[in-house]
């Protein structure tokens, strides 16, 4: 309806083809290798388009540390992050100490999307040191260094998903009660780091925050069981004049329901809200194309939001008309 070009990448071991893992290793939580290449090729596919992105949960952790890490050379205009957990170090700890319910089932979930799809990829790759040389492979693309890209292609389509080598030997890995402990056996072994605490600093975007030089909305609902309010970095998102912060009081994880049958009706006021403030930062944008010397900060984030819906803050009050929500908006 709005004439947008919708391109949606679909992370490593999550398709249901496993021979898109074609190497031994699953997506990391913030690693830009693969977004990388899903960004440049939707940029090359479409030269003279301004490109904007979506991230959900924790597909905004990695959405953030691409625009970080290219800073003012980002490829991706502007940016709405939705549910972004921040830290993977405070959330996986406030997930076991105040939800233990929900760490079960989400190390369950992983555990049955990724590891038994792929378990011999992946036993195969703990056991043997695999991982280095994927680690090794991907460095030049690591968050806190340069960016770059392997010489060998992301994906295969009709190649085979094991290691060209057969394994010396082979572990069974347990099944995780914790995202900790999944992340623990098999995340940080996969790409090649040391400690769990060394690869959770790494893949967090909390750290790179004041990197950010184009505008982005950050989404979170204050009742969030996994993306907690203790994460947000209120402070670093203050002090970066390219980032906006609006909570709402409920909301969940991704939920923002509406009407009396949550989900079966579309949109959700999360649906709308994003809608809104895609439109104002392309706004913004046209904007800066018009003024190249201008660079954009939160008055003006806030401003082109406004200008597109009225209000920023009529914005939300009028997408959450038909919603049985609390009434104030903190942003």
């Amino acid at each position: 309806e709005r004439g947008w070009h919708v391109a949606v990448p679909v992370r490593r071991g999550c398709a249901d083809c496993p021979s898109y893992m074609s190497r031994p290793k699953h997506y990391a939580y913030g690693g830009l290798e693969d977004t990388e290449h899903a960004v440049n090729h939707v940029c090359d596919s479409m030269p003279g388009h301004p490109v904007f992105a979506v991230g959900l949960s924790a597909g905004s952790n990695v959405m953030i540390n691409y625009m970080a890490n290219h800073g003012r050379c980002s490829r991706i205009y502007g940016a709405v992050s939705v549910a972004n957990g921040y830290c993977w170090e405070r959330g996986t700890a406030a997930i076991r100490d105040h939800h233990p319910v929900w760490d079960v089932i989400m190390s369950d979930i992983v555990h049955s999307t990724l590891y038994d799809r792929h378990r011999d990829v992946i036993n195969a790759a703990v056991a043997n040191g695999i991982a280095d040389d994927a680690n090794a492979e991907s460095s030049s693309a690591s968050p806190t260094g340069a960016a770059g890209s392997s010489g060998s292609p992301m994906f295969t389509p009709n190649g085979s998903a094991f290691p060209t080598q057969p394994p010396t030997q082979q572990v069974q890995l347990k099944r995780p009660r914790s995202m900790r402990e999944y992340d623990d056996m098999v995340s940080k072994n996969l790409h090649g780091y040391a400690s769990l605490s060394e690869f959770y600093a790494e893949q967090s975007c909390v750290h790179r925050l004041h990197k950010l030089k184009h505008p982005a909305v950050f989404l979170n609902a204050l009742d969030d069981p996994l993306a907690s309010l203790l994460n947000i970095p209120y402070d670093a998102l203050l002090r970066n004049e390219h980032t906006l912060l609006v909570c709402t009081p409920t909301g969940g994880h991704l939920g923002w329901a509406t009407g009396w049958w949550p989900f079966r009706s579309a949109p959700t006021w999360m649906d709308t809200f994003v809608l809104e403030a895609l439109q104002g930062l392309m706004a913004e944008a046209l904007h800066r194309v018009d003024h190249p010397t201008a660079d954009a900060d939160r008055n003006d984030i806030a401003g082109s939001l406004g200008g597109a819906v009225s209000n920023f803050r009529g914005s939300v009050e009028s997408a959450r008309s038909s919603v049985s929500q609390p009434e104030d908006v903190a942003a």
